[in-house]
């Protein structure tokens, strides 16, 4: 499948090389990388242009400071790979992520959307990482939109097929998300019902610093309530878009629990709630919990499926010239 690796700057000057050459260090390359500098005010467009001004396979952009999420969305309308991978300018990928990546997408033709683990660097890393393990996360709708449940990863360490930001973006309200776009990439793609997966492998090199505009930083009660609306303004829009009856769907509880592999205590605890906020009677919900139960302790007995080291995806028909654009990326 074709791919496209869109990238994010604002003032990353210092870091923003270490990111574009990831990318550009593939073991299986990308077939496009998009930058979109988001009107930095240090020396980050002058950077990129001397070293990437005249790469065929790079594409940069400059607009007028709006945000991340309004980069993201203009990168998304011009990227043309059927998968598209997400890249913030102060991390880094692992050279196998795209080739991981493109083998579970070509295997699981389900999967819309897809998450790996990092790896934290950099001077500010002060607390211990945890792994999450692979497995099919689901369909995670009813959770998402009822517990504001948080299926995915850093935005540095997603990809998503085309067709599911075709149905999720562009969002109206871009400013309000100005930093934490992957709120809206993870929330609305549960909301909309994709199907997701999430690979335990550290992916990505997701850098810890001074400059962080999220990571590490100590929020007053007053932006927690701001943050907290507009979660809630971003949630409703989505489910109204998708003319969802929100009486009716705790009906499905049961139904989307059956498709998670692995579930957690944690989404069984959901689950249960919403079977016994469902409203209907006695006898179906009786059943939709015994339903759940089953799954649940099937999975327990079955343990988490282990899959087999991914390897490379070889793609004979991929064009010389992409080939000719590593190496002399590698020799500068």
């Amino acid at each position: 499948m074709s791919s496209s690796c869109l990238i994010n700057n604002y003032n990353y000057g210092k870091y923003v090389c270490e990111a574009v050459d990831s990318a550009l260090e593939q073991s299986l390359p990308f077939d496009e990388i998009i930058i979109v500098d988001d009107g930095s005010t240090d020396n980050s467009l002058d950077v990129l242009n001397a070293r990437y001004g005249r790469h065929t396979g790079i594409r940069i952009v400059a607009q007028e400071q709006s945000g991340q999420l309004s980069c993201i969305q203009r990168a998304v309308e011009m990227a043309s790979g059927e998968l598209i991978f997400l890249l913030d300018s102060d991390d880094c990928q692992h050279r196998d992520l795209h080739a991981t990546v493109q083998s579970v997408f070509q295997a699981r033709q389900h999967i819309d959307f897809l998450s790996v683990d990092h790896e934290k660097f950099g001077p500010c890393v002060n607390d211990r990482q945890r792994k999450k393990r692979t497995r099919d996360q689901g369909v995670s709708a009813l959770a998402s939109i009822f517990f504001r449940h948080w299926v995915g990863a850093p935005t540095s360490c997603l990809s998503m097929r085309s067709s599911l930001l075709e149905r999720i973006l562009p969002y109206p309200n871009e400013s309000n998300w100005r930093t934490r776009a992957d709120d809206v990439l993870v929330l609305a793609s549960s909301i909309v019902g994709a199907q997701k997966y999430h690979i335990g492998e550290q992916l990505v090199r997701y850098r810890v610093h001074e400059s962080n505009h999220f990571s590490g930083r100590t929020w007053s009660e007053a932006q927690k309530m701001q943050y907290a609306l507009k979660l809630n303004a971003m949630i409703n829009w989505y489910v109204n878009a998708a003319g969802y009856d929100i009486t009716l769907l705790p009906k499905l509880a049961s139904k989307e629990f059956r498709t998670i592999e692995h579930p957690v205590l944690k989404e069984l605890l959901m689950y249960l709630r919403l079977c016994a906020q469902s409203g209907t009677s006695l006898d179906v919900r009786c059943g939709s919990l015994i339903s759940i139960f089953r799954h649940f302790f099937a999975e327990r007995r079955r343990g988490l499926w282990q899959p087999a080291p991914h390897a490379p995806v070889a793609n004979p028909s991929r064009p010389k010239r992409k080939i000719a654009v590593r190496e002399s990326a590698q020799a500068a």
